[in-house]
């Protein structure tokens, strides 16, 4: 817990952790959602492993053919831009997988975010609307306070299972509502972590051969540039040969003439 906790200045009580230290399970929450989420996730990892699933992080090396999805933290996931210059989220450095039968599944877990009525109660601080008491015994003016909306997080998580391969678009989630609790879910979530391995294998292999398709014509091409490179290489040298033979026939001709 204590490398979440060492993260980036945050500016409101709603924000996510930032933690400074990115080699960690990828896993977006809330300060105050981090006890919830990595009890989940050691369960989670535990009861996958018990039934040979090993889990673990995969090196930045691996990174071309593997890759880390984003679904954001709205109630409904979203795939988000593998990578966007002005997203300011934190995101690991490495992906958390679950190896099912040999293939890789990739996890993720993010606590929900909702549109939240908040309200400004002084001294730069907002709290939820719902949870608003107006003070007793003293007199404020309507000016004093005002409410504004913005996404906050909910205290429910959601885990993502998708598939980390470049040319594989392909995941599943499991969402907390209202009383619901992942925890309490955990053989489904179990099972259908490995039925999500099992339907990606299709996909994989046909991602593997599509990479391979795109390698083999990205080798003609670069034999073909290179050809090309090559004619041109040879066209310029003998264009420059020859006006050095022009040249010299030309200067031979005036060196006669004076004679």
């Amino acid at each position: 817990m204590g490398d979440f906790l060492k993260t980036r200045k945050l500016e409101e009580w709603w924000d996510y952790l930032k933690p400074y230290k990115r080699n960690l399970m990828d896993i977006t929450v809330s300060q105050t959602s981090l006890e919830d989420a990595l009890t989940f996730a050691n369960v989670l990892f535990l009861a996958l492993e018990a039934k040979g699933h090993r889990v673990g992080l995969i090196d930045r090396h691996y990174y071309g053919v593997w890759r880390r999805r984003a679904f954001g933290t709205g109630e409904r996931p979203v795939q988000q831009e593998e990578y966007n210059p002005n997203d300011r989220s934190w995101a690991p450095k490495r992906l958390t997988v679950v190896y099912i039968d040999g293939h890789m599944v990739g996890l993720a877990l993010v606590e929900v975010a909702a549109p939240t009525l908040l309200r400004y109660v002084g001294n730069s601080t907002y709290v939820r609307d719902a949870d608003y008491v107006a003070p007793k015994g003293r007199s404020r003016h309507a000016a004093d306070t005002w409410t504004i909306t913005r996404d906050c997080p909910t205290g429910r998580l959601r885990l993502v299972a998708y598939a980390p391969h470049c040319r594989v678009d392909l995941a599943e989630h499991w969402q907390e509502n209202g009383k619901s609790r992942l925890l309490a879910r955990l053989p489904d979530i179990v099972a259908g972590i490995e039925a999500f391995g099992a339907k990606m294998l299709a996909l994989v292999a046909e991602g593997d051969a599509q990479l391979e398709r795109e390698r083999r014509q990205y080798e003609a091409e670069e034999r073909q540039r290179a050809i090309q490179e090559n004619r041109r290489r040879i066209e310029e040298s003998t264009r420059q040969s020859q006006e050095q033979v022009d040249a010299l026939i030309r200067h031979w001709a005036e060196i006669k003439a004076r004679s």
